[in-house]
């Protein structure tokens, strides 16, 4: 029986750590960053990259889904010799990475990312010939000890985002106003939600307590 126990606690230990690293680059998963972390309490301020490589798919498209592998392997590798102790690389899914900073403010988090992004530009694949590089776009937030690592995911993105929007090969952090106009957005109606308040005869100042509208004007309806 002691025999049967240890194989089956063995057995769950390496399925434990299948499921907490991506199959294709060996980072960590999006499961272990979630369920992992937020499983600890935290008494110290921890920062997090959200690091989005920049038309990627051009590169599957143009060279094919193997290359495209290769360079993510690569870049995987190229982050994680670039963690310092405490830290690791997880992986998102498609070319969405997570670099989790431990006891990192968002100023210092900020110059880290630079070498971050240093080591994406720097890692590559020779294909006929030719080198086949990319770059990232980062968005850099803070973790704070009473923040879930899910809503810590969501400032990241949102400053992400805009790091897109400025264009790419960019770097943005996550200060007091970025967080703000993505509250600010979360608190807003979808256009599903305001359809359906007005299947339902309601105005969506009712449907949504979080926003006040004096007046809105929709397809050509006042309400």
């Amino acid at each position: 029986m002691r025999r049967r126990i240890d194989r089956l606690r063995l057995s769950n230990s390496k399925l434990s750590r299948y499921v907490d690293l991506d199959d294709l680059t060996a980072a960590q998963s999006r499961r272990y960053l979630v369920e992992r972390i937020d499983r600890h309490k935290r008494i110290e301020t921890h920062a997090m990259l959200y690091v989005d490589l920049d038309d990627f798919k051009t590169v599957n498209d143009t060279y094919g889904h193997e290359v495209g592998h290769s360079l993510l392997i690569k870049v995987t590798d190229a982050m994680v010799a670039t963690c310092r102790p405490g830290d690791f690389v997880a992986r998102l899914g498609g070319d969405e990475f997570c670099v989790f900073l431990k006891g990192c403010d968002l100023e210092r988090a900020e110059q880290v990312a630079h070498r971050f992004l240093q080591a994406v530009v720097g890692a590559n694949v020779e294909v006929a010939g030719r080198r086949v590089i990319c770059t990232a776009s980062i968005g850099v937030c803070e973790l704070r000890p009473d923040q879930s690592m899910e809503d810590a995911l969501k400032v990241a993105d949102a400053a992400l985002y805009e790091a897109k929007s400025k264009g790419k090969n960019q770097i943005l952090a996550a200060d007091h106003e970025v967080v703000r106009r993505m509250r600010q957005k979360q608190s807003r109606p979808s256009a599903e939600e305001v359809g359906a308040a007005l299947e339902m005869g309601r105005s969506p100042i009712l449907f949504s307590p979080f926003l006040i509208w004096s007046r809105i004007e929709l397809r050509g309806l006042k309400l």
